[in-house]
């Protein structure tokens, strides 16, 4: 069991297997190019995102079927969030981004 802080402060219990990480990164970049590229280490992916102003992205990885990844940005600033080929799929101000691969791309769920 790992316990984060959400973006309104409010410790939050994430129940942890051997098929979830949960590791932070800062974005950086404005383009699909020059954003923080995330990282499938398991089937499921937590995320804390940090960001030292509005506008800087990360970037979904290559994945195989089924894996997921849910961005926690927890930074004041907005993100951008790019796709592997480097288009923008979505901004997350203090909110989170949720995506699950499926048959070949990332499959916006939740922002």
């Amino acid at each position: 069991m790992t316990t984060i802080v959400d973006p309104a402060g409010t410790p939050q219990v994430i129940n942890r297997d051997q098929a979830t990480s949960v590791y932070e990164v800062t974005a950086a970049g404005t383009t699909g190019g020059t954003a923080t590229a995330l990282t499938v280490y398991s089937t499921v992916n937590v995320v804390i995102v940090t960001s030292d102003q509005n506008g800087r992205g990360v970037k979904l990885p290559a994945a195989q079927d089924g894996d997921y990844i849910e961005a926690h940005n927890v930074s004041d600033f907005t993100m951008k969030i790019y796709d592997p080929s480097g288009t923008e799929v979505g901004w997350s101000g203090t909110k989170r981004f949720q995506a699950r691969y499926l048959s070949g791309s990332w499959r916006h769920l939740h922002q």
